[in-house]
């Protein structure tokens, strides 16, 4: 047991390093340079300076910012490992994800461990309620999907929940925020609350964070309706044929409580 442990830890830590230097080097693909920008930033606020001396200012503020940032070096896995806070920087000191530094955010002007907070809430509720959203839809879906076999219904159902699992995401998502925002505007596009909108209690606020939630749990569903309302139907298939399923009827039992306390449970 304890070796078996032992190998799934390694394989993990296999994985982890494999697809992090994956990513890495993916996002090293991208045109972007911060010291380089920071260098020119600053180059441009100084005045009274010839060209040269811009010039030869530059290159010194370029080379600060290249060491500030690990990036005065084009060594894929020196970089890579002080990414991660494996291998120091120009002054010897560590700065990596395994120090708890996950960058800087220019956008928003902060650490990003401070700004992944709030979106990680958003994250979080979404993800909640999107989950008990597919739980109440696809499985009473599924049990009469698996009680009316091959009926209209069933076979409207599985069409339908077919589309939005064959359908691309973003291809869904735009169609809805088209649909539901642009033309019925039903939901807002964007955010969590209404901006400048001020609530007397917590029930109107709490009332605007749900609307503002409702089109991507809608979006969310929609794409989960094929796969787990087809695993419901087939499991109830499966048990809609058992034999206890047979002499629970034999005995005389509705099937409603034949269907939702002996089948389902």
């Amino acid at each position: 047991m304890g070796r078996y442990i032992a190998k799934r830890l390694l394989y993990m830590i296999f994985v982890f390093f494999l697809l992090t230097f994956i990513l890495f080097n993916l996002y090293q693909l991208m045109p972007a340079n911060r010291a380089y920008t920071d260098a020119r930033n600053e180059i441009q606020t100084l005045k009274n300076l010839s060209e040269e001396e811009k010039a030869t200012k530059f290159d010194e503020l370029y080379l600060k910012y290249q060491r500030m940032y690990g990036t005065d070096t084009d060594n894929t896995m020196v970089l890579y490992l002080r990414w991660l806070g494996l291998y120091p920087f120009y002054d010897g000191h560590f700065s990596g994800i395994f120090e708890g530094n996950f960058g800087f955010s220019y956008d928003y002007n902060l650490p990003v461990v401070k700004v992944v907070p709030t979106h990680m809430r958003n994250s979080f509720l979404i993800g909640v309620i999107t989950e008990i959203a597919v739980l109440g839809v696809t499985i009473p879906l599924g049990i009469k999907c698996a009680v009316k076999k091959n009926s209209r219904f069933d076979r409207f159902t599985q069409f339908f929940s077919l589309i939005g699992f064959s359908t691309p995401s973003f291809i869904i998502y735009i169609i809805f925020i088209v649909f539901f925002c642009s033309i019925l505007g039903w939901f807002p596009v964007s955010g969590m609350k209404t901006p400048g909108r001020e609530y007397a209690n917590w029930f109107q606020e709490a009332l605007d964070v749900l609307h503002h939630v409702a089109l991507p749990t809608i979006c969310l569903t929609f794409g989960s309706l094929a796969s787990i309302t087809r695993i419901c139907r087939a499991s109830m298939i499966d048990a809609l044929s058992l034999d206890c399923i047979r002499t629970a009827r034999a005995k005389g039992l509705t099937e409603k409580t034949v269907i939702y306390s002996h089948a389902w449970l």
